[in-house]
């Protein structure tokens, strides 16, 4: 595990551009959340629980590269050396895009 919290926020960082979904799963908390208060329609807001992450996470890099979202902000927060809580502020229009399904203007 990462020394600091601003250390675990860079291996989280890493393991998602490198499409380690299992290695970034394993910094939660067994307890941890994930929240997406812009999530589209039909895509859950909030993730809870370790083993859920995984189920939601883990093909991830299947569907999508993150590296292609440009506008993102994520706030994290750490206790005992773990994610508890991750909130993920992106464009879900952008996500749509890329996704081809998005709606145009």
């Amino acid at each position: 595990m990462p020394d600091t919290a601003t250390d675990l926020f860079h291996k989280a960082t890493d393991l998602l551009l490198a499409k380690d979904m299992a290695g970034f799963i394993a910094l939660f908390a067994d307890d941890g959340v994930m929240e997406f208060p812009f999530a589209s329609a039909g895509q859950p807001s909030r993730v809870a629980g370790r083993a859920a992450l995984h189920d939601y996470l883990i093909g991830y890099p299947d569907i999508l590269d993150i590296r292609e979202i440009l506008d993102v902000t994520a706030v994290l927060t750490i206790s005992d050396g773990r994610i508890v809580h991750y909130r993920d502020y992106w464009n879900p229009l952008a996500v749509q895009e890329l996704l081809g399904k998005g709606a145009r203007a």
